[in-house]
């Protein structure tokens, strides 16, 4: 089963109170945080434009590759002492995802699965070792497991309770950030990574950490958000999912090629499977009477269902949906 709409899996009360929650950290953080300019983290161009600022938080747009990233940022050191402590970490895990995870398991998971999976079966045959980042309580894993029950099964989350969840089930886990995890060393076939890459700080460290874990031939898989998609690269600030210091990072598709490639991994597969993007705009401009006036917003208003449908479908077809999909092999 998929879905049609943002208040299907972000209803609207919960979601507008967890961006309340990240607007008062980022101002907060924006006061006692230190804070380093950074170079395009996609292609390491020094090359930028301001964007816009958002909760106090600077956004550029980098001129070569075209990513959108927040500089200057946090230092690790002081995003992983407030992270963990968050006003939206705490609400995320207490309030947001008990209230959508039924919903998410029966729209998003299963959808998930059948994608891993078509790409496992493009793999060699055999026994594989699947390492989930931010594997939370295992719903992937659970589902995956029946279509893969040879497999051994890994877990890296850094919130205990819900690692104690996949300890339960089974899953070799570890309860960490990965950037601190030294264990594993090419000992992975398949890494999948979902909805983590927006909220890196260093995203070099972040994927030298899978190539050292990965066997030689191994798949990454990461699904985040792209700066090339509709509803962020044409709301910009006004969009939601713009939201720091949960989410700072919006690489371009010509970004993740340039990263995966400074780093040696090749075979670089992308999709944009988005859902959302035409209904996210027209949302948002119920909220922002600009966007009425906007020539495409007010196209896209215009539209029956049926139409509306069909340009979603073509935003995915040409990579043009922010919900984007990189899969790339060591």
């Amino acid at each position: 089963m998929s879905f049609k709409s943002e208040e299907e899996i972000r209803p609207k009360n919960i979601f507008k109170e967890l961006l309340k929650c990240c607007e008062e950290d980022a101002i907060y953080l924006s006061k006692v945080g230190d804070f380093v300019e950074i170079s395009c983290p996609a292609c390491g161009s020094e090359t930028k434009e301001n964007a816009f600022v958002k909760n106090n938080f600077n956004f550029q747009y980098c001129k070569k590759c075209h990513s959108l990233y927040n500089s200057p940022r946090p230092t690790q050191n002081s995003f992983n002492s407030f992270y963990p402590k968050s006003k939206s970490s705490q609400y995320f895990f207490e309030s947001f995802y008990p209230a959508v995870e039924e919903s998410r398991k029966i729209k998003l998971i299963p959808e998930r699965v059948e994608r891993v999976a078509s790409f496992i079966n493009q793999m060699s045959k055999g026994k594989k070792v699947i390492l989930d980042i931010g594997g939370g309580q295992g719903f992937f894993f659970d589902l995956l497991r029946l279509q893969f029950p040879d497999f051994e099964y890994r877990v890296i989350e850094p919130n205990a309770e819900l690692a104690e969840v996949c300890i339960k089930k089974g899953y070799k886990t570890i309860i960490d950030f990965v950037e601190n995890v030294t264990e594993w060393e090419s000992e992975v076939d398949f890494i999948v990574c979902f909805e983590v890459f927006e909220h890196i700080v260093n995203h070099i460290d972040f994927l030298e950490k899978f190539k050292r874990m990965l066997k030689p031939g191994g798949k990454l898989l990461i699904t985040t958000l792209s700066g090339d998609g509709l509803d962020i690269s044409l709301l910009k600030e006004d969009a939601d999912i713009v939201a720091p210091p949960q989410h700072l990072n919006f690489f371009s598709i010509k970004g993740f090629n340039e990263i995966f490639k400074r780093l040696g991994f090749n075979e670089i597969f992308i999709q944009t499977p988005g859902k959302l993007d035409v209904n996210i705009v027209i949302n948002k401009s119920m909220e922002i009477e600009k966007w009425k006036q906007d020539s495409l917003v007010n196209f896209l208003i215009n539209l029956n269902e049926e139409n509306r449908t069909e340009f979603q479908k073509f935003l995915e077809k040409n990579l043009l949906s922010s919900h984007i999909w990189v899969v790339a092999t060591l």
